[in-house]
Order: structure tokens, then C-alpha cells, then sequence
């Protein structure tokens, strides 16, 4: 997924899934870039000063996503995810939770005969 950034605006879409977290550098870190930068997650987003600036953090809050600081200008963040889709519609769009008779659970087939003896059973 790529945000892009609008100056002054910190406030963010998150992704529809999980962020996926990594090792750089023999550092554990949420896969969440500008360029070959990550950005720091930020657990005390509380006691942060408002300013503007390259974002080099983000937290979560209320399902959004907040940069910090906020975009001085237009950049592109990048979020590797995995998503919480479950399948497809008649129509190819991911599916959240199967609603409808025509829609399709989307799992690699290695895995459909283990996934159809559980539903038998």
C-alpha cells in the first residue's frame, strides 16, 4: 500500500490487515517507509510537540494512521501489509467475510483438501 502525503496533513488510512514487521539491522521494525527509511513506531504519541517536518514515526489510533511530524511536503510512504481479505466477489474485489452465495474463499490450493476435511468434520 502507498500513501501519499500532503503537507500538514498527519492523518492516515491504515491498511486493511496487519503492518508486517521486520528485521533490519538486527532491528525488530513495523514495515512502514519513506525510501529506504523505516519510521520508528511511537508508543508515547501523547507527549509529542505538533511540527512539521520528514516524517521519521508513526502510531495508530482510532484505526488511522498518524505521521510524525506531520508532512512538510508531498512524500510517498510505503506499508507492506498482510491482508485480512478472506476471498473474492463475483466481481474479483476482496471480500472481508463471505456474504453472498457466489462468493469464493481465496486459500493456496496445497492447503483446500486440509480446509475442505475441516468443514466435514
Amino acid at each position: 500500500m502507498n500513501i501519499t502525503t500532503s503537507k500538514g496533513n498527519a492523518q492516515y488510512s491504515t491498511p486493511n490487515g496487519n503492518i508486517i514487521k521486520k528485521t533490519v539491522s538486527n532491528s525488530q521494525v513495523y514495515s512502514v517507509r519513506i525510501g529506504k527509511n523505516y519510521l520508528e513506531y511511537l508508543d508515547d504519541y501523547e507527549t509529542l510537540e505538533d511540527k512539521e517536518g520528514t516524517p521519521t514515526g508513526f502510531y495508530i489510533k482510532d484505526d488511522n494512521l498518524f505521521l510524525y511530524p506531520a508532512p512538510d511536503d508531498t512524500y510517498t510512504v510505503v506499508i507492506e501489509y498482510l491482508t485480512l481479505a478472506i476471498g473474492e466477489n463475483d466481481f474479483g474485489d476482496s471480500v472481508y467475510s463471505l456474504k453472498n452465495d457466489t462468493d469464493t474463499i481465496d486459500i493456496p490450493e496445497k492447503y483446500e483438501n486440509i480446509f475442505k476435511n475441516a468443514l466435514i468434520t
